[in-house]
């Protein structure tokens, strides 16, 4: 009984102690973004004397800085671009793996490892010709080239292939071709379905991807109505002034979709994840 009571009361203590251990690595992890909640409610010349732990009182003067620079447009063009983005990403992926992973064709091994080559190449080394191409095609100076090109997901097609291939029952798809469903029936009813923790996942790293890049909008887009939220931060302001605190202003309520988003599907983010290290 005492040896019992002994090994119960060790349980308890390592379970405190990991709780404890848990609690300082979130807070630690939050408080960057509580400082900047802070940092927003002060003018720009508070920022400059030191730490701000408690709110000031300029918060509603910087939201007004930030709608009256158009933020409400550049919001929504983030939006509608990474809504876009994550669909397209999302289901040409979804088809480029679940057919790497389960038929077979001529070929089919050099096309991954090609895809797999360019998940190699930084893109910033083809920034030049990219641009050229949008250019000689029309699409500079528009938001197709945020929206078409990040449809080619190598991450994405690689992610999906590893998953279909390990949680992906080839009797799953005799059976269903058996029933009568042809191959886009199988695909969209029985596949889809059933890769939901890595469609979660793959459209949540592609939603954040998009509404986080700045290369890519800041040398295709020149018309300033067409600014995305992280152009358009960088440009709040005047020529002789930064507005810093209202930069800040616009940095807090930009990562409220990704919070959101995060909050909605954190269970299938953290299962796909899990689920889709393994290797067959």
């Amino acid at each position: 009984m005492a040896s019992k009571r002994k090994k119960l009361g060790f349980f308890h203590l390592r379970k405190i102690l990991f709780t404890g251990i848990m609690l300082c690595v979130s807070v630690i992890f939050f408080f960057p973004f509580y400082m900047m909640v802070m940092m927003a409610t002060h003018a720009t010349n508070e920022l400059y004397t030191g730490i701000h732990l408690l709110p000031g009182t300029r918060g509603l003067y910087n939201a007004q800085i930030v709608l009256e620079a158009g933020f409400l447009q550049y919001y929504f063009n983030s939006l509608y671009v990474a809504v876009l983005v994550t669909a397209f990403s999302v289901l040409v992926s979804m088809a480029c793996g679940y057919a790497l992973a389960k038929y077979s064709f001529k070929g089919r091994e050099a096309f991954f490892v090609f895809i797999m080559i360019t998940m190699m190449i930084p893109p910033q080394i083809g920034l030049v010709g990219f641009v050229t191409e949008m250019k000689q095609i029309g699409w500079l100076g528009s938001h197709l080239p945020l929206i078409v090109p990040p449809a080619a997901n190598a991450f994405g097609v690689y992610w999906m292939r590893q998953y279909a291939r390990s949680f992906i029952p080839t009797a799953i798809m005799e059976s269903a071709r058996i029933d009568g469903c042809g191959e886009f029936q199988t695909f969209f009813r029985i596949i889809i379905p059933m890769c939901k923790p890595a469609v979660i996942t793959l459209a949540i790293l592609s939603f954040v991807a998009s509404w986080n890049s700045y290369l890519i909008p800041l040398v295709v887009i020149n018309k300033q109505e067409l600014y995305t939220m992280p152009i358009a931060i960088s440009s709040i302001g005047s020529m002789f002034y930064a507005e810093y605190a209202g930069r800040i202003m616009a940095l807090a309520i930009g990562t409220i979709p990704i919070l959101i988003i995060f909050a909605l599907g954190s269970k299938y983010f953290i299962s796909g994840l899990s689920e889709g290290s393994v290797k067959e």
